[in-house]
């Protein structure tokens, strides 16, 4: 199976899929949402990281708050469909103390949105754990 065409999820590893979150921009969080879908329709089994450092939340404005508030809406309505395809969204940082923070914060928003979300200390950690969660 080929590897979808994306605007902004970064699939050039599949089944491993990227976003970017220092190259995120106002805008983007719509084509998020569409890669979201693309990726549901390939039907091929994926992760997704989300990298660390999203520069927006240095930047707290009205319209980056509703971008993120209906990316959260997305997930929470879309749980089941896109958990049948990727089975777990991680959340990379090799800094202990911020990772015991975030996974604070994902085992709430995993309980709240119903997807599995996971804190780790790399992208080589999530390549180690790649064949059994996509069996």
């Amino acid at each position: 199976m080929s590897t979808p065409s994306l605007k902004f999820i970064d699939v050039q590893d599949f089944p491993i899929a990227i976003i970017h979150s220092t190259q995120m921009q106002l805008g983007d969080g719509q084509k998020i949402l569409d890669d979201l879908e693309t990726l549901i329709a390939h039907g091929e089994k994926f992760v997704l990281i989300i990298e660390d450092g999203d520069p927006r939340h240095t930047r707290n404005t009205p319209e980056l708050h509703e971008e993120d508030k209906a990316r959260m809406m997305w997930l929470k309505a879309n749980s089941q469909r896109l958990n049948a395809v990727c089975p777990a969204i991680f959340s990379p940082t090799d800094d202990p103390a911020q990772r015991e923070y975030k996974a604070k914060q994902v085992a709430g928003l995993s309980a709240a949105l119903g997807v599995n979300f996971q804190v780790v200390e790399s992208v080589e950690e999530v390549k180690a754990k790649l064949a059994e969660l996509l069996l």
